[in-house]
């Protein structure tokens, strides 16, 4: 067990509480993309709906298809890839 400066937060902890609260999945578009973690713990990616829920993503705008918000993805996932 490393020691650790009273000042310093105790991050196990930290983590502990966020799932507690739903915060246990990580969003993948926030944790490939180097945000920390307590960034990519904040959210999940999708809902159960299928909707983007990432509020990086959602700001994100598809060049192939100008999809954004709640239908975000990247243009790798674009549905116009399928045709």
């Amino acid at each position: 067990m490393a020691i650790r400066p009273h000042s310093w937060p105790d991050y196990d902890v930290i983590g502990r509480e966020l799932r507690s609260r739903g915060f246990g999945d990580k969003c993948r578009f926030c944790a490939n993309n180097g945000e920390l973690w307590f960034v990519s713990t904040s959210h999940k990616l999708k809902d159960e709906q299928g909707r983007t829920r990432c509020p990086m993503l959602q700001a994100y705008t598809c060049p192939k298809c100008r999809a954004c918000g709640l239908n975000a993805h990247t243009k790798k996932y674009c549905p116009t890839n399928r045709r």
